[in-house]
């Protein structure tokens, strides 16, 4: 049985598109054009102040650890009281706002 390669090879240089080259630094040293038009993006001052907040938000920890250690001591010698009332006040003010 006889294979044919049909001029297709794994060893033929591929040709890429010039748009898709790497951008090449000319012999003098500087860059070519191809650099030259690249795109920009700027941020405003209101996504500078968020970028900021958002940091400083991270840096919180998550939970009240003095709160948590105080309620874990209260549920621990029977002193923490649910009250019925107050929960369905707070869970009835997130549904229906005033």
């Amino acid at each position: 049985m006889k294979i044919d390669n049909n001029g297709i090879s794994p060893l033929t240089p591929k040709h890429t598109d010039p748009a898709q080259r790497p951008e090449r630094k000319a012999v003098n040293g500087e860059v070519s054009s191809v650099n030259q038009n690249r795109d920009k993006a700027e941020l405003s001052d209101n996504a500078r102040l968020l970028s900021k907040a958002r940091t400083a938000l991270e840096s919180v920890p998550d939970v009240r650890a003095e709160k948590v250690a105080q309620v874990s001591q209260q549920v621990q010698s029977g002193d923490y009281t649910i009250r019925p009332e107050e929960i369905a006040r707070r869970m009835i003010g997130r549904v229906i706002p005033k």
